[in-house]
């Protein structure tokens, strides 16, 4: 089991949250960002189902390069390959985007609160925390690892099509010691 003791003051609410900020700040050690090979699945087990990787391709692109099963649970779809945030509409998706990207080029954490709405009516709050990795290879592009889980710690089993919608997300950067863009 990792140390999780003195997350508190990142005000993580979910234990696949502060699993991985744990494991990611064991692995920095004393740098800023550790690199993509440094993660351990092994270390990371009990949350995997809830991680989570990105491709920043680009300021306005982001794409999933591995989801957790736990994921498409939820969604209702294998998220892998998907462009993120596909489902939001354009400028909110650029948006967001560019918020990663703050927090890659920082860099720092970036949490995240939001309720996914299905079509029956019922609200899932979620909580998401992202943050960077350095690709293994210079050439690569950066990364972004999360964890993305219920504040109600349910698993939800979803069919495909049937979230209608995601509330305005209320979001903080984290400062992980090297402080926070400028907002």
């Amino acid at each position: 089991m990792m140390d999780t003791s003195g997350l508190g003051q990142y005000g993580l609410e979910t234990q696949a949250c502060r699993r991985l900020l744990s494991h990611w700040l064991v692995l920095r050690d004393t740098g800023p960002v550790p690199r993509r090979a440094a993660i351990d699945p092994g270390a990371l087990k009990p949350a995997l189902p809830h991680i989570f990787m990105l491709n920043m391709v680009s300021a306005d692109a982001t794409v999933y390069r591995l989801v957790g099963t736990a994921h498409r649970g939820r969604w209702g779809i294998e998220l892998t390959g998907h462009v993120w945030g596909e489902f939001l509409e354009p400028e909110q998706r650029i948006e967001r985007t560019h918020r990663l990207w703050r927090a890659v080029d920082h860099p720092c954490g970036f949490a995240a609160l939001y309720d996914v709405v299905f079509a029956s009516g019922a609200h899932d709050p979620v909580e998401t925390l992202l943050l960077p990795l350095r690709p293994d290879r210079e050439t690569g592009c950066p990364i972004m690892i999360g964890a993305s889980h219920s504040l109600r710690q349910s698993d939800w089993v979803n069919q495909s099509g049937q979230i209608s919608a995601r509330t305005q997300e209320r979001f903080r950067f984290l400062d992980l010691g090297w402080g926070l863009p400028a907002v």
